[in-house]
């Protein structure tokens, strides 16, 4: 177990009492569940969501939740069966898709930004089977994009080291860890190998994913980018075919 420290003012005190109290306070702001009961969750991680989707999500959200992970974009919050409403919450979304989010709300009241919790959302009045279909028609409208969960391997080392490191949290209950001596000589290499991350490191773009999930996700948008082009030189060639022949044939006299 890591050494924990309390830094106050220029003294630096172990006080293993009341790290735990603090720690105690911090685990109390993120409940990972409200109740055991179906959709009462309050937080849970992308991928345990996706892989249990009808534990999590409403029925009527989940078409629409499932178009937007299905171009990468990730899910924050939806509705549940005792609001009036759907809704969903967006998180890790691109700049594109901001843009157009931005964009979408000054045209469309259905687009919001929720300044409580500082993300994008979308919803549809009602709870019938016409407000899911609605709800789906609004997911549609956003951009397929790259997902943002990776670190550049610089960042990945960095934070590596920072394992098992001492934690210091000074009067205004900021949490700062500090490098572990232990892991300062670690290399690149060794740290995936010891984190099991060797295959979500991709050297050509010096990242390192969070998950398989996440590079299958990145995977889909270089996919999708190569069908886009592959697309738009097909519509120039056919574009060129025409114009030739209209060109090359003459006037009847």
């Amino acid at each position: 177990m890591c050494d924990i420290i309390i830094v106050e003012g220029d003294c630096v005190v172990d006080d293993n009492k009341r790290i735990e109290e603090f720690m105690k306070r911090v685990s109390s702001n993120g409940d990972t569940q409200n109740s055991g009961t179906q959709y009462q969750y309050s937080y849970v991680e992308m991928e345990d969501v996706i892989n249990n989707p009808n534990e999590y999500i409403i029925p009527q959200c989940l078409p629409a939740c499932k178009i937007l992970w299905n171009k990468n974009i990730e899910t924050f919050m939806v509705s549940n069966n005792e609001d009036d409403h759907l809704y969903v919450l967006l998180t890790n979304i691109s700049e594109d898709n901001k843009n157009l989010l931005h964009h979408l709300i000054q045209q469309d009241s259905r687009y919001f930004f929720d300044h409580y919790r500082n993300t994008y959302g979308f919803k549809a009045e009602g709870i019938d089977n016409s407000a899911a279909s609605e709800l789906s028609t609004l997911a549609n409208q956003l951009k397929i994009q790259d997902t943002l969960r990776f670190k550049p391997s610089e960042k990945f080392l960095s934070d590596f080291k920072m394992t098992g490191g001492k934690m210091e949290i000074d009067k205004y209950g900021h949490i700062i860890r500090q490098e572990n001596p232990e892991l300062s000589n670690v290399t690149l290499e060794e740290a995936l190998r010891r984190t099991g991350k060797e295959q979500l490191y991709v050297e050509q773009e010096n990242r390192v994913y969070e998950s398989a999930m996440y590079l299958q996700w990145h995977q889909r948008y270089l996919k999708s980018i190569a069908h886009a082009i592959n697309n738009q030189t097909q519509g120039e060639y056919s574009d060129d075919q025409e114009s030739g022949r209209s060109s090359s044939s003459k006037p009847r006299i």
